[in-house]
């Protein structure tokens, strides 16, 4: 459980600017993308996890666009089943997109999603460009991130990733967050019909460390009733080695 970026990935903002997880905040709004493929700037409604001060050692994901994108093996990505035989951005709808492990991303084989012109240009929707290399590193960095939006999507280092991770599903991940999602869609409506000049979502706001209460009780209750191949372990990458058509290729620094 806590699948994560670390403190020096970063997010773009609305103006154009980016912001290292770090210095993230709920209200913050960032890049993502909406329900029918499109780019989208939206804010941040918690952490699933933060832990500033937490080491781990991350994977670097490099598509052939030149995004470096580190984070744990159990965290999800968007990924594409068509990409150019160059490795240069495709086009592919988002919309079939299929979330995959880290773990599981192939160099050559996998295509990810990631930015391509300009974000804030309206129905802007993002390019697919091949994996190139994955890199298991055995140097720890800092800080474990897990931001959360409504549309349980996020755009980090110029790739688009799921807010989730430890399952092999983001769909069923999404709807178990689903009351944390609404408490905030029902907290600025009633904010808004009392205040209609109050601004909502201001940066700045302060969040909690550690993995959130309600992550780690959906994740309880998630291993007594889902599935264990559902599940990310430590074996994910030794298994899929072992399936053969899914080999794993990595290098380890």
């Amino acid at each position: 459980m806590g699948g994560c970026f670390p403190s020096s990935s970063s997010v773009q903002l609305e103006d154009g600017s980016t912001l290292s997880m770090s210095r993230l905040a709920v209200g913050d709004r960032v890049l993502s993308v909406d329900s029918a493929g499109r780019f989208q700037f939206e804010p941040v409604i918690g952490f699933l996890h933060r832990s500033p001060n937490a080491t781990a050692a991350f994977w670097h994901v490099q598509t052939a666009n030149k995004q470096v994108l580190p984070l744990t093996p159990d965290h999800l990505v968007f990924t594409a089943a068509a990409r150019s035989h160059s490795g240069a951005a495709a086009d592919a709808s988002f919309l079939a997109a299929k979330a995959s492990f880290a773990a599981r991303l192939r160099p050559n084989v996998s295509s990810v999603y990631v930015v391509r012109g300009s974000p804030g240009t309206p129905g802007c929707r993002p390019g697919v460009s091949a994996v190139a290399r994955v890199t298991a590193s055995t140097l720890s960095s800092v800080g474990l991130y897990a931001p959360l939006t409504a549309s349980g999507t996020v755009v980090v280092d110029g790739v688009v990733a799921s807010c989730y991770a430890a399952i092999d599903s983001h769909v069923m991940a999404h709807l178990a967050v689903t009351p944390l999602r609404l408490h905030r869609h029902v907290g600025e409506f009633l904010r808004r019909l009392i205040s209609p000049s109050a601004q909502w979502g201001t940066s700045g706001t302060a969040e909690g460390e550690g993995v959130h209460w309600y992550a780690q009780l959906m994740y309880a209750l998630g291993r007594r009733i889902i599935p264990s191949h559902f599940w990310f372990s430590s074996d994910t990458a030794a298994e899929e080695t072992d399936n053969g058509p899914r080999h794993f290729l990595f290098e380890t620094l």
